[in-house]
């Protein structure tokens, strides 16, 4: 429980109180005499000490540490704060052919996020040249197709003014790791110790590679003990499904042998969105904002209890669940579920429900 500091008042309480006790003939009650001053003084600084042994007991628990002390709960369990991470990828560009293009050369985004190239290259006519983000952060990333403009040539003369981010864009930057997402890996950790591969390790190997993780999914394939399967999800993600560049770094991350059992092998793959279409009708009050509400709360149950389907088991879409988030909706009094009218079963390894069209007739 927690710790409880005592007010002034009833510090000052016990002080008049001790100096009855202590000193005979002391009456502090009576009118003037430097008891209840003094009272009044030595509450004040228990109080003060009082406070600083709440603030150290909170200190002593990861549940409630604050940053620092957090961050020294994590380093005697061995964990870490991801830090903030780069985007990587491919930014299409044109230079004279044969011209080497240095590593270095940058291109700047409309909002002012530079780029530069990580090595160099052969020029010619939109080629694709490797490109980092110069500062880390989720800002660093960048869509495919996105226009840059140029801002060092290198030296390069002939280099094109515009380029556009290549077709499988810039990925992979991400922010440091906010507090409440180490704290929830650190007690994780205390929960659940290292166990040579077990499931749970899986999972925390697995959202060590970036915070935006958050769902993870193990299983071990059909018939073979020694091959895992994992697959996760992300918080900045549509549906949050990752993409191809997110499930290479998981990849890499828990394929190293440092973490991974090394008689095991360990597959990690993005589940694929199969969108389940709602259709409520006799909506009431059929308002815009209830509508928005539906929406918003049909969202929220997809994101928080859709799961794959794995090499060894099924995924079930429960109907009850969407006519639960509807009826949580707020300013919503009656419906009628009318799409789907039963479970949705998946039973193709990695598919995951995800929400579809929401129709109101």
């Amino acid at each position: 429980m927690p710790y409880e500091v005592p007010s002034l008042a009833s510090l000052s309480a016990r002080a008049r109180t001790l100096f009855s006790q202590s000193i005979t003939g002391a009456v502090v009650s009576i009118w003037p005499n430097t008891f209840t001053v003094v009272a009044k003084v030595l509450a004040a600084i228990g109080f003060e000490i009082h406070l600083r042994i709440a603030w150290l007991t909170r200190q002593m628990f990861a549940s409630t540490a604050d940053d620092e002390w957090l961050d020294r709960h994590g380093f005697e369990l061995g964990l870490a704060r991801i830090p903030a991470q780069r985007g990587v990828g491919a930014v299409t560009l044109t230079a004279d052919a044969g011209v080497v293009i240095p590593a270095g050369v940058t291109y700047r985004r409309s909002d002012g996020a530079v780029f530069r190239s990580r090595n160099s290259a052969v020029g010619g006519i939109g080629i694709a040249v490797p490109f980092e983000a110069v500062a880390p952060g989720y800002a660093s990333n960048a869509d495919p197709a996105t226009p840059l403009e140029l801002v060092d040539n290198g030296g390069i003369p002939s280099l094109s003014a515009a380029a556009v981010v290549g077709a499988n864009g810039i990925f992979g930057g991400s922010d440091r790791e906010p507090k409440e997402s180490f704290r929830a890996r650190v007690l994780a950790r205390k929960r659940n110790p290292p166990q040579g591969g077990s499931r749970t390790d899986w999972e925390a190997w697995t959202k060590e590679v970036d915070p935006a993780i958050t769902r993870v999914f193990v299983d071990s394939f059909v018939n073979d003990t020694r091959q895992v399967w994992v697959s996760f999800l992300r918080n900045d993600r549509v549906n949050g499904i990752p993409n191809s560049g997110d499930v290479a770094a998981v990849q890499a991350y828990i394929s190293n042998p440092v973490r991974r059992p090394i008689t095991a092998r360990v597959t990690a793959v993005a589940p694929v969105a199969v969108p389940v279409n709602v259709t409520i009708a006799g909506l009431k009050p059929d308002t815009v904002a209830a509508r928005g509400a539906i929406t918003a709360e049909l969202a929220s149950v997809f994101a928080e209890k859709s799961t794959p389907a794995t090499p060894s088991q099924s995924s079930v879409f429960y109907r009850e669940w969407i006519g639960e988030a509807i009826s949580r909706a707020s300013g919503e009094t009656s419906h009628t579920l009318s799409a789907p009218t039963g479970n949705t079963t998946l039973s193709t390894s990695p598919q995951i429900a995800v929400l579809g069209t929401v129709t109101f007739t």
